[in-house]
């Protein structure tokens, strides 16, 4: 979702400012919903489960290998995003990986320690995240620390293979809950920085309405206004993926 748009630039901000409006009010939103509002209704059941109640067995396991497909290219796509944003950059790999336990104590301060003090593990969590933030520049500078955080690509691609298997068989209020709302913030809180500077320099906007790549000449990726605008701009708009996590992944 935040790739896309800027990959999506390049034709102009026209082409993405509409579907964005319209993938999202006339599909995107709706189907998104009405797939929470169903598998909510079922016990929080899967895409596919709920296929699979309605048509039959043979139905639903080719939606949940369909499903499986699909989850595999999306995340193919998203880690290699991360693995290029992480390589080479010690201050990403120590702010990544410090909220990994900061999830954890998270996730065990909910459950054991103080259940349901939800305030103050976000107080918690959004200090040590800030903190994780700021020693990450600190470490990153370092004659010692900086060169032994700093891999290359493959490394971190083998390592996100293993954090990914590794969550995946933890409880999801262990790492998974507790990881993606300590994230939130962390996106929240760059957005409103953005916006917030954006409004302060008040930058003239020089991007034109179309520009001469829509014809699929772009500088940044090959493909034509269609079908590529849609395969750019999909998480934004309408792309599937938020059912599924609307379906089954939700805690």
């Amino acid at each position: 979702p935040l790739v896309g748009p800027v990959l999506a630039a390049q034709m102009g901000y026209l082409p993405g400012t509409l579907w964005l409006l319209a993938g999202v009010v006339l599909a995107g939103a709706v189907q998104d919903f009405m797939v929470l509002f169903i598998s909510s209704r079922r016990n929080g059941a899967s895409l596919g489960e709920m296929i699979k109640e309605e048509m039959g067995p043979i139905p639903g396991t080719i939606a949940l290998f369909g499903c499986f497909l699909i989850m595999i290219i999306i995340l193919a796509v998203l880690a290699l995003i991360v693995v290029k944003a992480l390589a080479e950059s010690p201050w990403g790999v120590f702010t990544v990986c410090s909220t990994v336990p900061i999830a954890l104590f998270m996730g065990i301060y909910m459950r054991f320690l103080r259940p349901g003090r939800v305030g103050e593990v976000s107080v918690i969590g959004i200090v040590l995240l800030v903190a994780s933030i700021y020693f990450g520049g600190v470490i990153a500078h370092d004659p010692y620390w900086g060169p032994a955080l700093t891999f290359k690509d493959t490394t971190i691609t083998f390592t996100l293979i293993g954090y990914a298997f590794i969550s995946a068989l933890l409880p999801v209020w262990l790492i998974l809950a507790p990881r993606d709302y300590l994230a939130t913030f962390l996106k929240i809180g760059v957005i409103v920085g953005l916006a917030v500077g954006i409004v302060i320099l008040n930058p003239e906007l020089k991007m034109p309405a179309m520009t001469q790549y829509v014809d699929g000449t772009g500088p940044l990726w090959k493909g034509a206004l269609f079908p590529f605008l849609f395969i750019t701009i999909a998480c934004g708009a309408v792309s599937g993926f938020h059912a599924l996590i609307a379906s089954g992944t939700t805690p």
